[in-house]
């Protein structure tokens, strides 16, 4: 049993009552569920994954049920899993709320969906690696990682990349060198 903060009290909840409490909020919810998920997921599998991760972590029991239900929504109408292994999309508690944090993989699945878009390529510099990035219209990237590659090279993070190809021809380029991949990091 947990602790969880109903109106006007705490009141201790074995955890199985709070598995109970979060199935039958999905259940309220079914058919908004049924019509975000569309095809993309099974809504028994849906609410599955999502009663297992609040078993795997507790404090999803803890957040604001409307943040948790909205949260379930946004993952849902994305046509993402909640799935952990899959690493899509992510239920975090964070300060009695539940937030929807969008996976990088889950980002790479909403760009494949679009018709824009044939390839995302991606990678990590280390230190010791040769990297060049010049932007422009003619940009021009190049990376060699070493020989050793990952994991073996564990080196210091210098930066990361990643190229969009569009059908078009053209590209998008983005960079993000070390303190600016920390300074998201803090921010959550």
């Amino acid at each position: 049993a947990i602790a969880v903060s109903t109106a006007d009290r705490q009141e201790i909840v074995p955890i199985s009552q709070q598995q109970n409490r979060l199935r039958e909020l999905l259940k309220q919810n079914a058919k908004g569920f049924r019509a975000a998920l569309g095809q993309t997921m099974a809504l028994e599998r849906f609410a599955r994954t999502v009663v297992t991760l609040a078993e795997s972590n507790t404090d999803l029991y803890k957040c604001d049920p409307v943040s948790l239900l909205l949260s379930c929504f946004r993952i849902a109408q994305l046509g993402l899993s909640p799935e952990p292994a899959l690493g899509q999309a992510w239920l975090i508690p964070r300060k009695g709320k539940a937030e929807f944090q969008l996976g990088y993989k889950g980002a790479l699945q909403l760009v494949y969906r679009s018709p824009l878009v044939p390839a995302v390529r991606y990678g990590v510099v280390r230190e010791g690696e040769r990297f060049e990035f010049i932007d422009g219209k003619n940009f021009r990237l190049v990376h060699v990682p070493g020989i050793e590659g990952w994991p073996e090279n564990q080196g210091k993070t210098v930066a990361a990349w990643c190229i969009i190809d569009l059908r078009s021809g053209g590209a998008i380029p983005r960079v993000m060198y070390l303190p600016e991949i920390l300074r998201h990091k803090g921010r959550g």
